[in-house]
Formats: C-alpha cells, sequence, structure tokens
C-alpha cells in the first residue's frame, strides 16, 4: 500500500472518529402535558408528542453524588411510552408508573401493571442515563378494584388511593424490599361508612394527608408510624378543590386554582400555599393550562412544563418550554425553551480529541516509516492467511475477550462493544481499556503457546515464524509485541485489511505470518 493511500487511509479514520463525539440532536417536544410527578431532587412529566404519550426527565438542580448541578430549565427526553398511564409518581431518581387496569387470568378480577425507570449519572459530565437502557423493569401489579383517585410517594413505599361505588380502598407498596407485594392499608376509622362527595391524597412530609369533603364540611388526616391517623389542620379548603394539581411543599401544600371559571386552555392557574396559618398566594403562571405542574422539594422550586407553539402540518414540533420559579423567594429562574446539557462537555471534548490525535499519530509514525523487515517467507506446507479470514478471526477474539470481561463490569458485551459503557454510570467505561488489556495478554499467550487463538481456531488459521522450512511458533516476546500493534493501536492491524501482503505492522516486527494449510496437490492425492 501505497504512503499517499495509508495516509488517506488514517486521515478518513480520524475524522470518522472525532465527528461521532461530542454531537447530539435537540429532539423537538410539544403538545399537550396531562400529568407529572416530583420527587426529591427529580422531576418527571408525561407528555403528548406525536400522538403518543412520551416522558421527560427534569435533572436535579443541586449537585449530589456523582453529577453536577443542572441548570434552570433543563429538561431530558427519555422515551416514548406504549400507552398512557394513570398515574406516576417519583422516589428518588426512579420514576413509577401505573397503567389502566387489564383482566386477570380468571377473569374475575383486574390488575393494574405498574413498571418503573431510574435516572443515573454516567461517566460523562450532565448526562444521564436510563436504566433499565430500552425497558423498564416490572413491579407486582395492583388489584384494581375501582377508579384510582391519587398515586402518592413516602418515603421508599408507594401509596394508591381508589374509590368504587360504596368503597373506599388504599394500598401500599414497599419499594425497598424485594419481592414485596401491595398490602392493603386501613383508612381513618373517620371515614368508615362514610360516601364522601369528594377525596383526595397528597404527598406531604412527615407523612401523606387524606382529605374529604362531605355533608358537614372538610377534613383532612395524615398517616404516622404504623399505619397510625392524625388530623391535619389545613385551611383554604374552597382553593383545595377547586385545584388543578396539589403537592406536598415542607408542612403546608401547594395548589394551583384556575383564575377563569371556565376551561379555556389559556386560562392562568393561581399558586397558593395552604396549611394550618391560611391560604397565601404565590402568584400568577400566566396560561399555564394546557400544562404540567411538577415540584423540586429538595432546592425549592416550581417547574411549569407547556407545549411548544404550533407548527404547520408536516413539520417537527417546537420544544417544550419551561417556566421555572423559586418557592422560597418567587423569583422566575427560567422562563423559555427547554434546554439540555450537551452530550459531552468542552473540556471532556478536547481531552478526547487529544488522546484522538495522539493515537493516531502513533498509527502513523508506525505505519508510514520504513519497514525494518527484509525479507521474510512461508513455512512449507502453509498459505498466507486471506484477509477476509483473519477478519473474522480477530472479531471472534474480541467479542469472547469482550464476554468474559462485561459481568465483572455490570454490563453485556454489547454495550462494551458499542462503546455505550462510555454514558454508563460508576466504573463501566474502564471496561475498554480492560478490553484492550486483556485481549493483548491473553492472545498473545495462545498465540505463543498453541500457535493459535480462538477465533484463529474457528478460522482455521495459525501463526508462524516467516521463516523458510521450519515450521515454528512465535515466542511469547515476539507475541507480545505483535499483538500489542494490533490490540492497542487497532488501525495497525487494519491495514492489512489494504496491504498488498496481507501483513500488518505487528507482523513485521515479530517476523511473523499469519497461515492456513495449503491445498493438496494433485499428486499428493
Amino acid at each position: 500500500m501505497t504512503t499517499p493511500r495509508r495516509l488517506g487511509l488514517i486521515v478518513f479514520l480520524l475524522i470518522t472518529a472525532c465527528s461521532s463525539v461530542g454531537r447530539s440532536q435537540p429532539v423537538p417536544l410539544g403538545a399537550s402535558v396531562p400529568a407529572a410527578s416530583d420527587a426529591a431532587s427529580h422531576g418527571w412529566a408525561v407528555i403528548e408528542r406525536r400522538g403518543g404519550p412520551f416522558l421527560l426527565h427534569l435533572p436535579p438542580r443541586e449537585p449530589g453524588n456523582g453529577y453536577e448541578a443542572s441548570p434552570p430549565g433543563s429538561v431530558r427526553p427519555v422515551r416514548p411510552l406504549a400507552e398512557w398511564p394513570d398515574a406516576i409518581a417519583a422516589i428518588g431518581d426512579r420514576v413509577y408508573l401505573v397503567y389502566p387496569p387489564e383482566p386477570g387470568a380468571d377473569q374475575s378480577e383486574s390488575w393494574r401493571p405498574v413498571f418503573s425507570l431510574r435516572a443515573v449519572p454516567s461517566t460523562i459530565a450532565g448526562m444521564w442515563v436510563d436504566l433499565p437502557s430500552g425497558l423498564m423493569d416490572s413491579l407486582p401489579s395492583l388489584p384494581a378494584r375501582g377508579r384510582l383517585v391519587a398515586l402518592a410517594a413516602q418515603g421508599s413505599a408507594l401509596y394508591v388511593l381508589e374509590r368504587a361505588a360504596g368503597h373506599l380502598g388504599m394500598w401500599a407498596h414497599d419499594t425497598s424490599a424485594p419481592g414485596a407485594e401491595w398490602v392493603a392499608v386501613p383508612l381513618p376509622a373517620a371515614l368508615a361508612g362514610t360516601e364522601p362527595s369528594a377525596i383526595a391524597m397528597v404527598s406531604q412530609r412527615p407523612g401523606l394527608v387524606i382529605a374529604a369533603r362531605e355533608t358537614g364540611g372538610s377534613r383532612a388526616w395524615q398517616l404516622g408510624e404504623q399505619d397510625s391517623w392524625s388530623r391535619f389542620d389545613l385551611r383554604g379548603w374552597d382553593r383545595f378543590w377547586s385545584a388543578h394539581w396539589r403537592q406536598g411543599f415542607g408542612r403546608e401544600i401547594l395548589a394551583a386554582t384556575p383564575t377563569g371559571t371556565g376551561d379555556d386552555p389559556s386560562d392562568a392557574l393561581e399558586l397558593w400555599r395552604l396549611g394550618s396559618g391560611g391560604p397565601a398566594s404565590l402568584g400568577i403562571l400566566a396560561a399555564a393550562r394546557p400544562g404540567a405542574l411538577t415540584s423540586m422539594p429538595s432546592p425549592g422550586r416550581l417547574v411549569l412544563i407547556r407545549p411548544g407553539n404550533a407548527v404547520p402540518e408536516g413539520q417537527p414540533p417546537e420544544p417544550v418550554r419551561i417556566l421555572e420559579r423559586s418557592l422560597i423567594t418567587g423569583r422566575t429562574l427560567h422562563d423559555g425553551a427547554g434546554g439540555g446539557s450537551v452530550a459531552v462537555p468542552v473540556t471532556e471534548l478536547r481531552a478526547i480529541t487529544v488522546l484522538l490525535v495522539l493515537m493516531m499519530a502513533a498509527v502513523l509514525i508506525v505505519i508510514i516509516r520504513p519497514n525494518p523487515e527484509r525479507s521474510w517467507s512461508i513455512p512449507d506446507g502453509w498459505v498466507l492467511a486471506d484477509p477476509g479470514r483473519r477478519l473474522i478471526a480477530s472479531l471472534i477474539d474480541l467479542v469472547l475477550v469482550a464476554a468474559v470481561l462485561a459481568p465483572a463490569f455490570g454490563v453485556s458485551a454489547r454495550q462494551i462493544l458499542t462503546l455505550e459503557v462510555l454514558i454508563h454510570p460508576g466504573g463501566a467505561w474502564l471496561s475498554l481499556p480492560a478490553l484492550l488489556l486483556t485481549g493483548w495478554i491473553s492472545m498473545s499467550v495462545w498465540e505463543s503457546l498453541l500457535g493459535l487463538t480462538p477465533g484463529k481456531f474457528v478460522t482455521a488459521c495459525r501463526v508462524r515464524r516467516a521463516t523458510p522450512g521450519a515450521d515454528l511458533k512465535v515466542t511469547i516476546f515476539w507475541s507480545l509485541v505483535r499483538n500489542a500493534m494490533k490490540w492497542l493501536t487497532p488501525p495497525v492491524a487494519a491495514i492489512a485489511l489494504f496491504d498488498a501482503e496481507g501483513r500488518h505492522r505487528g507482523d513485521s516486527a515479530a517476523r511473523a505470518v499469519v497461515v492456513s494449510r495449503a491445498p493438496a496437490s494433485p499428486s499428493d492425492s
């Protein structure tokens, strides 16, 4: 292969590698937003996108273990959902979705499917990964005996309140206990035998709150230890019952009530703080419907997710708009299009670019410098292995090493080979250098002892000394030299596919040759 052709191939590989780093396309999101959820530091919402439900994630606004704080207005598209959930809630970095009931096996009772998804920081600052990737964890199904009134999270438990004719029921599931089932929770004794005209459940600290509106007025109870209930003092019941959204904040309850009298989507919402001291207005959220409200209690934020502006038929929808307001000072922190972190921060992108340039420079020096090998030959009884056979053998070895290493890093061989581990949490990215080092050493040992690797065994190839006559295996030292260029600088080995002699510089440096058995001649048969 001539020097200009080699140089052109190297430039192509460098451009391809660099162009695949740090490139991200904004995902347009927009339409009506029917539901939202919150956790201590994460926010979640389900919106309509292209006629179906789509899950959004609001990364934490405060730094935590293994991640940095996301700026106000940050929103991350997660994935489309197959169906609309009835309700969602969140605990920590995990979101839970409860779906409409499905008939049981004997058709005598119904069950609500429950799924969950976790958002974790990746090894690249500012990026988040959803686990499990492309799927959702399945939780025990929830018995469905009525209409789902509310879903709330408290501590490590999920609570569901449902209502049917003459029936009120409450269920709980401990998410921290593997294999735990849904268990019935006794309601306040004062609700026994009553038929309230309205009932609601709100996640609250230190315990969730159930409120009921009856003929004589409204009452509320708070859940304590050992499923005990105590009266909860709440004022401003008219605003509580007219609210389109309710959420606990500290020892109070936030409620968003419409300012108009109709169902016009352009109506604004007024935010109220309800507690024992009476209602206090926190301001107007202009044109807040349709939209999803969610609070992030840890930094004290209220986030309103609104659809983007309408666009002509056939064009992609605009990004969602985020209104983020401080619940402490009332100051607006962001009001505009939702943004997100770049795939690779500038500092890390520079570091990756420098490493790629250094690697390509090393490859350039190895390939273009004069070949010190003066002459070589093929041992008797062998012929030079064709490039296709060598390529298949190398791929088999690569997949085998990845499959052996993957369990040690908690990932799959596919995630290593597709470089997906670069965005996985923890030290999963270390599987890449481990793959190269393990392949280098293990395959060198195989070739020095047996003259082959598992891949070469499958493809009927062998590694031999490039000397005439004698059929000799390559020593461990020269096997290490040969495979160092093959495994630690992969473009060097790739040159063998285009070289007229079918050998790379690792073969030349070790005075080795990859061969296969020569076909029998007519005289031999």
